[in-house]
Order: C-alpha cells, then sequence, then structure tokens
C-alpha cells in the first residue's frame, strides 16, 4: 500500500480533509473559508452592479493653508523648524485655531444634469482644546478671502452649520442680514461633466475643540442623494477665554529679521526674540 493511501485512511487526517473540503466549498458558494476564533476571513464576492455604480456627484473638501493662523497642540511641541508649515505642523497632530480654509470641488460625474440643493457643516464630537503648545503664523497681507463662511456655534453632536455667501471685498461675518444663507434662495446645477470650485472657510465661536464634516445633497433625474463626506477635520476654538500655552512659538518673517521661528518675547525671559 502506498504511504499516501495509509494517510489517507488516518482518521484523523479524513477530517482534516472533508474539514478543508468543506471550507472550499463553503468559499466558493460566498460563505466563509476557516472557522471558529482562530481567525476566520471572509470570502471575496463579486460585487452587483448596483454597488460597483459610480456617483453622479464628486464632492470634496481638501483643507488648504490661509496665509494667517494658529496651530495648537496638547502636547509639548520642540520649536519648530524654519522649513516647517502649516502642512507639517498639521502632520504632527496640530489642530486649527479658531478658522480653517478648505477648497470645495463638486463635479458631475453623470450623464444628466444635477442639482446641489444644499451643503452644510455638521459637528460629530468635541472635546477640551488643546493648551499645551501654541504655533501662530502672522504673515504680511490680508488673508484670503473666502466665497462661502461657515460658523460653528455649538458642540452638540449632530449640530449643522449653512454656508453664507460672501461677495468680493466684504468683510468677513456670519450675520445673515449681512451674508445670507446661500442655500435658502440659490441651488447649483452642474451639467454632465462640469465641475464648480469655491472658497469656504470655517469658524468656531466654542470653547472647544470639534471635530466636523460636510454633507452634500441634491437630486438627479432619478431622485435625490445626500453625500456624508470623508475625511472628517478637527478645529479649536476658546472663544473670549484666552488660553494660556505651556509653549507658544511664533513665525518671524522676512522682513522682521526672518524667516524662522522664535520664542515670543514674554515667554523667552524678557530676552529679545531672534531667530535660533
Amino acid at each position: 500500500m502506498r504511504w499516501w493511501d495509509t494517510i489517507s485512511h488516518h482518521p484523523l487526517w479524513a477530517a482534516l480533509i472533508a474539514a478543508l473540503l468543506a471550507g472550499g466549498i463553503a468559499a466558493h458558494s460566498g460563505g466563509v473559508f476557516g472557522g471558529g476564533a482562530s481567525g476566520a476571513q471572509s470570502a471575496v464576492r463579486t460585487p452587483h452592479k448596483s454597488q460597483t455604480q459610480t456617483r453622479p456627484l464628486r464632492a470634496a473638501f481638501v483643507q488648504v493653508s490661509p496665509a494667517i493662523y494658529e496651530v495648537a497642540f496638547n502636547r509639548p511641541v520642540s520649536l519648530p523648524k524654519s522649513t516647517e508649515e502649516w502642512e507639517s505642523l498639521h502632520t504632527r497632530g496640530g489642530v486649527d485655531v479658531g478658522e480653517s480654509s478648505f477648497r470645495l470641488t463638486l463635479a458631475n460625474q453623470s450623464n444628466s444634469p444635477l442639482t446641489i440643493t444644499n451643503v452644510h457643516a455638521v459637528v460629530y464630537g468635541s472635546q477640551s482644546p488643546p493648551t499645551t503648545t501654541l504655533a501662530s503664523v502672522y504673515t504680511q497681507g490680508a488673508a484670503l478671502l473666502e466665497e462661502f463662511g461657515v460658523e460653528l456655534t455649538s458642540a452638540t453632536v449632530g449640530a449643522t452649520a449653512q454656508f453664507h455667501k460672501q461677495e468680493p471685498g466684504e468683510l468677513q461675518t456670519m450675520s445673515p442680514s449681512i451674508a445670507p444663507l446661500f442655500f435658502q434662495r440659490h441651488d447649483i446645477t452642474l451639467a454632465p461633466g462640469e465641475i464648480y470650485e469655491a472658497k469656504v472657510q470655517i469658524i468656531a465661536r466654542v470653547n472647544d475643540e470639534l471635530e466636523y464634516g460636510f454633507v452634500v445633497m441634491g437630486n438627479t433625474a432619478n431622485g435625490g442623494f445626500s453625500y456624508q463626506l470623508t475625511p472628517h477635520f478637527k478645529i479649536a476654538s476658546y472663544g473670549q477665554q484666552l488660553a494660556k500655552f505651556q509653549h507658544s512659538y511664533w513665525w518671524l518673517p522676512q522682513p522682521l529679521g526672518g524667516p524662522c521661528w522664535i520664542v515670543p518675547y514674554e515667554s523667552s525671559n524678557g530676552q529679545e526674540p531672534r531667530c535660533p
């Protein structure tokens, strides 16, 4: 008798073969290959056509660096390098203070016209704002004027904030009497292949660090849609209360002796701040 005939007749080996065959059959029939608490893996399935269809609208909020900004940390952070800017501070775990800027892109990916009837921000969470380290950048010139302004006034999960239209040269304000709610009177209609872009400024008015995101709603010939966009973003605000940070760094622009990061006068034991 051959060696594999001997093994195949062993009851434990026969049970193992039966289990493997059963698992293989289950996997091919859309079940689960493997079993028990030892780490079962879901079988690969081919999605139905309805799952793979492209959304008619591509909507994206991309966070961009403003001309003037503050970034706060909830941990000690060493003096930034002269090459570090807003994006690298975010990568190190920093959170915008007071304001955030975005570029909004809406693109019709369908073969029919569609209409965006509402875009708004939603609060998904909140916690105490960071008070350990603050990095501030004040460059010469005014910050970029935003086309839409959104004011976060509540830390309640699920609270929404609508878009206000701001005209070029207008003072940035969230007052509806000066900057009216845009989607109360307007829609954004996109022809097939058309792309719409705008600038959006987020302003936080509560004494918390907020986690928030955006929702885009609209209609197509086939019905309505509502997209909860990802990723989510974070912003900290201190309202009328000035936070006392353990560490504070300022950006010194070139005309004033920079460019470099410095420790401000009140944090440098009274010594005149200068580039390290």
